[in-house]
């Protein structure tokens, strides 16, 4: 009887821990959802930041000089 009320008392543990911490459906929201949409929001700075406007910047650049270049 001794062995049945410890691995009785044993599962019902890891069935409180289990549903105390909401089935660590918070954890898995936390790391899967909100960390990629945080990785997916710093890629789209540094890209926006570094490669458009890298661009844009390039594109202005490039004319201004062709104009001063071309009227030597």
């Amino acid at each position: 009887m001794v062995l049945g009320e410890f691995c009785g008392t044993k599962i019902l543990n890891a069935i409180y821990d289990w549903s105390y911490n909401r089935a660590y459906i918070d954890a898995f929201y936390t790391r899967f959802f909100v960390g990629g949409i945080k990785g997916l929001v710093e890629f789209n700075h540094f890209f926006d930041g570094r490669v458009i406007d890298g661009m844009t910047n390039g594109v202005g650049i490039t004319s201004f000089i062709v104009d001063k270049v071309s009227n030597i």
